[in-house]
């Protein structure tokens, strides 16, 4: 046993395998203990195996400065046989991984495969800050990372120096590709496609519109643009759930009616139709001018958002809309709110819609945190079937008082920052007075 001078190696370990063929046969007539047998060298650099069953084994040497791998000893039983193993200077690899945005990515899998035969390929993973040690010998090798939500990365090296450094950039790289086309069935040429993702579930319009926000002012969303033929391709997607927008010339933005799932694998044949753009006029009623002047008309569908402003008689109009069924919804700052759905259809005259706020019924009432009013806390009442629930601040006295509700059935909230949240619910047939409700202050929770 030699030290890479030459020189003999003490106190060297050196381990036998058997060759992969052998380890079944082995296995069946030697303990455990003879699988895998070790020794270390002498003070003068030599060791010795005895009794070894007959077959094909490989040797590995190795201390704190080197190591060494005799791949291919064929023995037979009965026979005495002399190697020298010379041991190599052992190399240390740091392997820094980084994405595209330069965020260090944990958990990547490493795996250096060295040209020299005397070294066996070395593997890790990088830790929270991406990086990785391993230990090979010098001269090629090859360089391998991987992570399962990025495309894995190749690289030759040649390893001179006792400690190296390296940096690596794994990309996302899955696609969407597809077409655009219009109602007419011909492809658009020029039309831009967009992937957002949609980050959390509950409101398609909100997470949608949130996601779109978020991805536009941190990272920009994937974008093409479609070809002569209609197709588009997007590239360089992470997994998750996409929503595809695209827009036209002369046509009204859309948005795909189903969401699509990227999970390690790219996504084909994508079909979006785009429209003439369509609008809706219509009218609120039942607000006096101070509602007017706070209130609010928008439209969604499919995570797609628009808005218009009112005049004051209450007068609205909204365009760029695309064929389908929107919802449309008047609030006031009280958070009242009146909604119609509104079927368009390509190339009709645009309809008339009157968004009514009628005196309706009310709802009153005390919240109390412990025996104090819950001043300045929140209640929230939610219809059955909307999405915009009717919102109150509690007043100095803990008193609240909600108008403009209709018979139904009600999900009610109440919130303050000194005690825990209190859920009801409410079967409304007409004026509801003199309802108190009592929160637990948050102090006194406890397990």
């Amino acid at each position: 046993m030699l030290d890479p001078s030459g020189k003999g190696a003490a106190g060297t370990e050196v381990v036998l395998s058997p060759d992969m063929g052998n380890v079944s046969r082995l296995a069946s007539v030697l303990p455990s203990e003879q699988m895998f047998p070790r020794v270390w060298a002498d003070s003068d650099g030599r060791f010795r195996f005895a009794d070894l069953a007959s077959g094909r084994w490989s040797a590995t040497a190795r201390d704190d400065i080197g190591r060494t791998t005799v791949e291919t000893l064929e023995l037979t039983r009965g026979e005495s046989r002399e190697v020298e193993l010379r041991l190599q200077n052992t190399h240390h690899l740091t392997i820094h991984v980084n994405n595209s945005f330069g965020e260090p990515v944990a958990n990547a899998h490493l795996r250096v495969s060295p040209e020299n035969p005397a070294w066996p390929p070395a593997f890790g993973r990088t830790d929270a800050s991406g990086r990785g040690k391993l230990e090979t010998g010098a001269g090629s090798a090859r360089v391998d990372v991987s992570h399962l939500d990025l495309l894995p990365q190749t690289r030759q090296i040649v390893l001179q120096s006792a400690s190296t450094e390296l940096h690596m950039q794994l990309d996302s790289g899955w696609e969407i590709t597809g077409t655009v086309r219009s109602v007419a069935g011909t492809p658009v040429l020029g039309a831009t496609v967009e992937a957002l993702p949609v980050h959390a579930a509950g409101n398609a319009s909100e997470s949608t519109t949130m996601a779109r926000r978020l991805s536009r002012s941190v990272r920009l969303p994937k974008q093409g643009v479609s070809n002569e033929d209609g197709r588009f391709r997007l590239t360089g997607l992470d997994r998750g759930q996409y929503r595809l927008v695209a827009r036209g010339p002369g046509l009204a933005e859309d948005a795909s009616a189903e969401t699509v799932l990227v999970d390690g694998r790219s996504v084909t044949g994508v079909a979006i139709v785009l429209a003439p753009e369509a609008s809706v006029r219509g009218r609120v009623v039942g607000l006096d001018l101070p509602e007017l002047a706070g209130a609010e008309v928008q439209a969604w569908r499919n995570g797609l958002l628009r808005s218009a402003p009112l005049d004051l008689q209450g007068n609205f109009e909204l365009t760029g809309l695309a064929p389908g069924a929107w919802r449309i919804a008047a609030t006031t700052g009280e958070r009242r709110s009146a909604e119609q759905s509104v079927p368009l259809e390509a190339g009709s005259a645009p309809p008339m819609v009157e968004l009514l706020f009628d005196q309706g019924f009310r709802l009153a009432g005390q919240v109390l945190v412990g025996s104090e009013p819950a001043a300045g806390g929140h209640v929230s009442v939610l219809r059955a079937g909307q999405e915009h629930p009717h919102r109150k601040t509690i007043d100095l006295n803990g008193r609240f008082e909600i108008e403009g509700l209709v018979t139904g059935a009600y999900e009610l909230r109440f919130t303050h920052g000194l005690g825990l949240p209190v859920h009801r619910s409410l079967q409304l047939q007409g004026d509801h007075y003199g309802l108190l409700v009592h929160m637990q202050p948050r102090s006194q929770s406890g397990g």
